[in-house]
């Protein structure tokens, strides 16, 4: 059986909330597309679960934007983002400032992959110029992870 890639699930994701969201929905639609959301989430939840190494990095703020069960995939997906800012640690600064907000959603659930990136974040301060580094400090404190970290700064 063919696997739909992460790509194409955030994608479904997005344009089944757009429509959702849209003027013109009624409530079949929203209806219809608030269950596409769920059994889309439920899909790529599982597969993170299942391999969290063959999450798609340059899309994670996507993937993170999905209603994932974060009980099951925060975890399995901390462990493998760990392995992937280890093995990339030249990254953009301040790149992963859209995960972080989409984090924020998801509140304490997801603490764990919050912590873990607004740590890469601020290890790269020294490279970041003034406006990036606040725009990372104020998506931490909006996620409420690391609040004391975030002070001290």
């Amino acid at each position: 059986a063919a696997v739909l890639p992460f790509p194409a699930l955030a994608s479904l994701h997005k344009a089944a909330a757009a429509i959702r969201d849209g003027e013109e929905a009624n409530g079949e639609v929203v209806t219809d597309c608030k269950h596409a959301i769920s059994k889309l989430a439920m899909v790529a939840g599982k597969r993170v679960a299942g391999n969290p190494s063959g999450v798609d990095w340059e899309r994670l703020s996507d993937l993170l934007a999905m209603p994932l069960d974060w009980e099951a995939v925060t975890e399995p997906l901390r462990g493998a983002l760990s392995s992937h800012l280890r093995r990339k640690s030249s990254t953009e600064p301040g790149a992963f400032v859209p995960a972080i907000r989409a984090l924020a959603a998801a509140g304490r659930a997801a603490r764990g992959i919050t912590e873990e990136l607004a740590r890469h974040e601020f290890g790269a301060f020294d490279r970041m110029e003034g406006q990036t580094v606040a725009e990372v400090l104020l998506a931490v404190a909006e996620s409420g992870a690391l609040l004391r970290e975030v002070a001290e700064r």
